[in-house]
């Protein structure tokens, strides 16, 4: 008896030997699909179709803070970059999407006062102080020039020469 050739195969193409499954992957193919089509028609319930549901875990979700906040990568790049649409990603990670600029607003300002009170840096103190209480360089008013071009109302200058001994 010979092998019937499945349809879906092209001429010439050979059939590829059945691969096991990882769990929670769905067997894509024309047999796989028929199989869960025939499956839930014994069971009266309705065949899953399409990709398995996406489970968030603490690590994915630390990934989307970091490529939101810290990166601040585009909803459509972070979810290319996870292999999922872009309605999941905002389904299952809205606080992570929402939260991650924050976050790591939190993060550096947190740093920068450690760095200013902690490490006694006077730059990061500067900086906060410019930015949080509104502190600014002062600026010094222009003197007052008379017709010569000298400042008007300072004395000059003037150096004592030492004696010599």
């Amino acid at each position: 008896m010979t092998a019937v050739k499945p349809p879906w195969l092209l001429p010439g193409q050979k059939e590829k030997p059945k691969q096991e499954l990882l769990p929670g992957q769905v067997d894509k193919t024309p047999q796989g699909v028929g199989s869960q089509v025939a499956k839930a028609r014994k069971t009266g319930t309705k065949p899953k179709m399409g990709a398995p549901e996406h489970e968030p875990n603490d690590e994915l979700r630390h990934m989307v803070i970091c490529l939101a906040g810290i990166m601040g990568s585009s909803q459509l790049k972070i979810a290319e970059y996870m292999g999922i649409s872009r309605d999941t990603l905002v389904k299952h990670y809205k606080e992570q999407l929402e939260h991650g600029k924050m976050i790591a607003e939190l993060e550096v300002a947190s740093a920068l006062f450690r760095n200013a009170v902690v490490k006694n840096d006077t730059i990061a103190q500067i900086f906060y102080l410019k930015a949080r209480a509104g502190w600014k360089d002062q600026e010094l008013p222009e003197p007052e020039l008379d017709e010569h071009g000298r400042p008007v109302g300072l004395r000059p200058l003037v150096l004592k020469q030492r004696k010599a001994k």
